[in-house]
């Protein structure tokens, strides 16, 4: 891929605002609001499956394969609904990367190494939309009743 290509793929790449946006700080995000990307006969379902834990389980899991493989870098959520997927140096969410970096002064290794990870990263927000797709596709949320045994801690009166 041609030089110029990598830099506008860089250069026009969502951003979003690595804390608040009172610090000015951003870097690359993907906007991941279920209105956005699941069809909308199965957005009911979505929505109850964001509480269930075996959902996550298997997203973060791949998130954990991306920041592993990708170290100091890491994906994360953010967004006070968390509809946003950032990526961040050193889980550092009021770091931005990259804010207002003029490409042309990197150096052609530098640039590939850049536009890789960030080929990574989106790469890994699609691989997390279908993995949330696929248990919309095929599951549903049931309401079951369960017993749990619990131990608890009660005073006994002691025997004189």
């Amino acid at each position: 891929m041609k030089r110029a290509n990598k830099i506008e793929f860089l250069s026009e790449h969502q951003r979003y605002w690595t804390a608040n946006s009172w610090n000015r700080s951003t870097s690359y995000s993907a906007r991941v609001k279920i209105y956005d990307f699941v069809p909308r006969e199965l957005q009911n379902q979505a929505y109850k499956m964001l509480e269930m834990r075996e959902v996550y389980e298997e997203i973060n899991s791949k998130m954990f394969e991306f920041n592993t493989e990708n170290n100091p870098y890491s994906i994360g959520f953010n967004g006070r609904s968390s509809g946003y997927l950032v990526l961040y140096k050193d889980g550092l969410p009021g770091c931005g990367i990259d804010q207002n970096r003029d490409y042309e002064d990197m150096d052609d290794q530098g640039l590939d190494d850049r536009y890789a990870l960030v080929k990574a990263f989106d790469q890994t927000v699609i691989d997390c939309k279908e993995i949330f797709l696929g248990y919309c596709r095929n599951y549903k949320v049931e309401e079951k009743e369960v017993l749990v045994k619990k131990t608890v801690q009660v005073l006994v009166e002691k025997s004189a």
